[in-house]
């Protein structure tokens, strides 16, 4: 199964929490790149993280986090 990146994002936790939204919709999704750094000014990642899902399910998977994020937007007003 080939794993696409639908997503990238500094924030984990947002990221968590689109991929549990995903996985409730029945997609396969995971999160690639979580490893933590630590340094004195805390703990962080190294980049981004990728949400990715399989290759056919990555339009829809697009789709249903564009309107989960147009969604929160529209809260935070």
């Amino acid at each position: 199964m080939k794993l696409v990146t639908i997503d990238r994002e500094f924030d984990v936790a947002h990221a968590e929490l689109l991929r549990g939204r995903l996985q409730a919709a029945g997609f396969d999704a995971v999160i690639q790149g979580e490893e933590a750094v630590v340094s004195g000014f805390g703990t962080g990642t190294l980049g981004p993280v990728r949400l990715q899902v399989p290759a056919e399910q990555a339009e829809d998977a697009t789709a249903l986090i564009k309107d989960f994020d147009s969604e929160e937007d529209k809260s935070a007003e």
